[in-house]
């Protein structure tokens, strides 16, 4: 089932974006501001055109998203072999082959 599409419009930098989404309002609005708050911090002046700002931010976000992709794999490898250890243990504990 589809989820519904619903209208919101967001500010960045001033301009207003309307969006159709099946995203919450909520969670459009927290994004915009992920962005609004990428794209201040860039271009504190506001000196940049908006395309190359926005460019620019999302090349941060993105690279953001990476480092954490990244990092998630590297926790979930370390987990694993620390699970291996675990069961190799509690094989030798019980006796197991």
């Amino acid at each position: 089932m589809q989820k519904p599409v619903s209208e919101t419009t967001v500010q960045l930098r001033g301009a207003s974006y309307q969006l159709r989404t099946d995203l919450a309002p909520e969670t459009i609005a927290r994004i915009a501001a992920i962005v609004d708050g990428k794209m201040k911090e860039l271009d504190p002046r506001a000196a940049l055109p908006p395309t190359k700002v926005s460019v620019l931010a999302s090349l941060s976000i993105a690279g953001d998203l990476l480092e954490e992709r990244e990092q998630r794999h590297s926790d979930r490898l370390a987990l694993t072999r620390r699970l291996e250890r675990l069961q190799e243990l509690l094989d030798e504990a019980i006796g197991g082959d």
